[in-house]
């Protein structure tokens, strides 16, 4: 573990490996129950932000895109 155990309450130690850093770099296999969003025929996506974001949060969402791209962990649909 990478992290302090002295800051996790001891009521949570059986749930310690949720914060471990390898654990979070592995994948999980595809479920049954995975997600995706179907749209109408015909329907066009606005490529506009849903809000707005500080140049700084702009390259902080980027890095983490890019980020979880790199590791599988979610793709450019």
């Amino acid at each position: 573990m990478t992290f302090d155990l002295e800051k996790v309450p001891i009521e949570y130690y059986q749930y310690v490996e949720v914060f471990s850093k390898n654990k979070s770099r592995q994948i999980l296999l595809y479920q049954l129950y995975d997600l995706s969003i179907l749209l109408e025929k015909e329907t066009i996506l606005s490529l506009e932000l849903i809000y707005s974001l500080s140049m700084l949060e702009l390259q902080m969402l980027r890095k983490f895109i890019n980020k979880n791209i790199y590791t599988g962990f979610i793709h450019p649909s």
